[in-house]
């Protein structure tokens, strides 16, 4: 919001949120934008809700982290090359025991992760795995 308000007086924010919350940050600690009055007004308390929402997620992340490393199955997981803290959490929250699955396989398929039935007339084909999973 903070970056299409601006766009409309043609100050332009690079894309990301670090550049949003950079900005955000130097309209807090005083810089005035060239903008009518009203819109400061708006862009500062646009600027306070970014940089607090910002900190929020920031102190989410922390505990996710300092979870992560206290959960032995979370460490285990996060063993496994691309999982992040917030993934292994995610799959040991919805999981919870995973001796429930005979292997890897039958993991796989209760995501959702399984072939495409492609089957006619008693052959057995199997396409393409679909990576959207279960939603």
């Amino acid at each position: 919001m903070l970056r299409s308000l601006l766009a409309e007086f043609g100050v332009i924010i690079p894309q990301g949120t670090g550049a949003a919350v950079k900005y955000a940050k130097g309209v807090l600690e005083g810089e005035k934008p060239a903008l009518p009055q009203i819109a400061i007004d708006v862009v500062r308390q646009l600027s306070h809700q970014l940089v607090a929402m910002h900190l929020r997620f920031r102190w989410y992340e922390m505990r996710m982290r300092l979870h992560s490393q206290l959960d032995k199955r979370v460490m285990l997981l996060r063993t496994i090359p691309g999982v992040s803290p917030v993934t292994a959490s995610a799959i040991v929250a919805t999981v919870g025991d995973a001796k429930q699955f005979k292997n890897g396989r039958q993991f796989a398929a209760w995501l959702g992760l399984t072939p495409l039935n492609l089957s006619s007339g008693g052959k057995k084909r199997l396409g393409r795995i679909t990576k959207m999973g279960d939603r």
